[in-house]
């Protein structure tokens, strides 16, 4: 199959979206398609198979960038023929979607507002922009399958458009176990060392790009929470985003001595080796990798309803779900249960297992399997 790939950013240095298209790219073209990857900026390098177009975009205001590349890309991709159009990014021009980023509608209804929001609401520029491209994405008379990649976003998309469940395939990311697996632990000395980490502690771990919507405010109440045990503890927040309010909120709560803010790490999985316990209270996530690669490490993972991920938790199983990030109160609980060496040698136990079949090759088996049933039914109108 000729198959159009279209993603704003083509790289590895961002969050799992980006990483995704990347992977699932190379995939596709070792399985002997013709893969041609539509982005605005593209930094990875490719194996044969794969051809880049790069789709211009000027330098205006963030969420005005999102316009001009649907339509710049709708343009470039009528001036060739694919078998296959799947859209990974914000565009409408597509025979495919795959939901990977948050759905916006969602999102304003699910966080606390910000005093813009506060103040102008729905006039809000940005607002009005992305809403209209959401809605303009699932009335697309050329969208004929939508990829979910957890039931949660499935059931929005039929609460919040309309979509017949029938359009819709779950279609779950895979995690690459060679590179995350429990055996990373022998990593633990070393990461921990360079971060001036006591081995003795227990390692709380937050990955994320997005401090607010991950819920890393709820997870510093928390530590505000746990009473003498924080002397046992110690929490390491990995991600770019800015932590300047976040390290407030901890020095507040008297937890800024047990918390560390490192930037974002291409040795990752090292890092998910140097952790006992992974905690991800978001407001909303259609299904973060991050949940795979912290079970397949073999980290308990406590996260909340809100997110996809927690699809694969089983409660007290391989970890935790609660059912907002708001009861900081049972987070707080959940962190003190996995203090037990004993529990939390079990759930990690079980944490691997868990995932063992949420493998890249599924993921992209199920994707091509889509991709030919969207063909034939091309063919047959």
């Amino acid at each position: 199959m000729k198959i159009a790939l279209v993603r704003k950013d083509y790289t590895l240095k961002k969050g799992g979206a980006e990483g995704y298209v990347v992977t699932l790219s190379r995939e596709l073209a070792a399985a002997g398609h013709e893969i041609h990857v539509f982005a605005n900026n593209i930094d990875t390098d490719a194996p044969r198979g794969i051809t880049f177009h790069q789709v211009p975009v000027p330098r205006l205001r963030t969420f005005m960038r999102h316009v001009w590349f649907a339509k710049s890309v709708e343009k470039m991709l009528r001036e060739e023929e694919f078998d296959i159009v799947n859209g990974l990014s914000r565009i409408w021009h597509q025979d495919i979607y795959r939901v990977g980023d948050p759905l916006f509608i969602h999102w304003l209804r699910s966080h606390p507002p910000n005093i813009i929001d506060r103040t102008i609401g729905r006039l809000n520029p940005k607002q009005r922009t992305l809403l209209s491209i959401e809605k303009k994405i699932f009335r697309s008379p050329t969208l004929r399958r939508i990829i979910t990649i957890s039931r949660l976003d499935s059931q929005l998309l039929q609460r919040y458009y309309g979509t017949p469940e029938e359009r819709i395939r779950v279609i779950y990311n895979g995690v690459d176990h060679n590179r995350f697996n429990p055996g990373n632990r022998e990593f633990r000395k070393e990461v921990l060392s360079r971060l001036g980490v006591s081995e003795n502690r227990i390692v709380l771990l937050f990955v994320g790009m997005d401090f607010k919507r991950k819920g890393l405010a709820y997870l510093i109440d928390a530590l505000g929470q746990l009473g003498k045990e924080l002397e046992h503890v110690y929490c390491l927040v990995v991600g770019n985003d800015n932590p300047k309010k976040y390290r407030l909120q901890a020095q507040k709560l008297s937890v800024g001595s047990s918390i560390t803010f490192a930037p974002a790490t291409s040795q990752i999985a090292q890092v998910y080796g140097a952790a006992d316990i992974f905690v991800f209270p978001t407001l909303y996530d259609p299904f973060a990798n991050v949940h795979l690669e912290a079970l397949a490490s073999g980290l308990p993972v406590i996260t909340t309803a809100c997110a996809g991920g927690s699809e694969v938790i089983e409660e007290k199983g391989n970890g935790f779900v609660l059912p907002g990030p708001e009861d900081t109160r049972r987070l707080a609980k959940c962190i003190l249960d996995l203090l037990d060496p004993v529990t939390r040698k079990r759930f990690s136990e079980n944490a691997a297992q868990s995932v063992r079949e949420f493998t890249i090759e599924r993921n992209t088996r199920e994707v091509i399997a889509l991709y030919e049933e969207v063909v034939r039914e091309k063919a047959s109108h």
